[in-house]
């Protein structure tokens, strides 16, 4: 086994606004864990998250599955959606109104 190792691309595909975060794809035909490490999910099931630079410089966490069948192998990366949180709510205790 090499080190890195590096697997063969055959073809990718991306969505508009994939393309707008991280610019249009431009992966290399062979591409290497030491490059690429979210390629590690391939034979590393640990591997869930990965950073990926995008085109403002930033750095953005990517959600990573890999998916073998006998004749290919998948790598689908994903930006997780963002965490929303409930608004606070706020309690109000009122005194009631007693009768005397």
């Amino acid at each position: 086994m090499s080190e890195p190792l590096t697997w063969v691309r055959h073809e990718f595909v991306s969505t508009p606004s994939w393309s707008a975060k991280f610019g249009p794809a431009r992966w290399p035909r062979a591409m290497s864990t030491y490059k690429y490490p979210f390629l590690a999910a391939i034979t590393n099931r640990e591997v869930q998250e990965a950073q990926l630079a995008d085109i403002r410089g930033g750095i953005s966490l990517v959600r990573v599955d890999a998916y073998q069948t006998p004749y290919r192998t998948f790598v689908l990366l994903w930006l997780p959606p963002p965490r929303r949180f409930l608004p606070r709510r706020r309690v109000v205790v009122v005194p009631s109104a007693t009768a005397t």
